[in-house]
C-alpha cells in the first residue's frame, strides 16, 4: 500500500506500508521503523532513552497492527455514533413555572422608576 507524505522540507515522498495482519507480536516486520521513532520523538521534542527505542518501535508497531484488524472488520451495517454509550441531556425540559410579580421584583431596588431599574449614568 503506497502513502503519499510530505516531508519536513515540503517535498512529497511516497511511503510504502506493509501488512501486517496476523504477524506474531515481536516479528521483524516492523510498521514503525526506529529511525521513525526517532523523527517523530523529534518533532513532538519528547528525549526517548536509546535503550528503549527499539521497544517503542515495537510498541507502536503492534498498536498500528492492531488498528489494522480493527480497519479489516465490517462496520457497513453499525450506524455511526458519537458515543460508544447511550448519552442522555442533563438539562431538564423548559416548564413555565410561577416567578415573581413586577412590583415584588422591585420592592428591594434602591432606586425605582415606574416599572424600571434607575442605575448611575455611565455615559454622558
Amino acid at each position: 500500500m503506497k502513502h503519499i507524505v510530505r516531508s519536513p522540507g515540503g517535498a512529497q515522498v511516497q511511503h510504502m506500508a506493509k501488512s501486517v495482519i496476523g504477524t506474531p507480536r515481536g516479528a521483524n516486520r516492523m510498521k514503525i521503523s526506529e529511525a521513525e521513532v526517532r523523527y517523530v520523538a523529534k518533532l513532538a521534542r519528547v528525549q526517548i532513552d536509546q535503550s528503549k527505542i527499539h521497544a517503542m518501535s515495537a510498541q507502536l508497531s503492534d498498536i498500528l497492527s492492531y488498528m489494522d484488524k480493527l480497519n479489516a472488520v465490517d462496520t457497513s451495517q453499525v450506524p455511526p455514533t458519537a458515543h460508544v454509550i447511550e448519552m442522555a441531556t442533563v438539562f431538564r425540559e423548559d416548564e413555565v413555572t410561577p416567578s415573581l410579580s413586577q412590583d415584588e421584583a422591585l420592592q428591594n431596588a434602591p432606586d425605582r422608576v415606574g416599572a424600571f431599574y434607575r442605575v448611575p449614568k455611565i455615559i454622558e
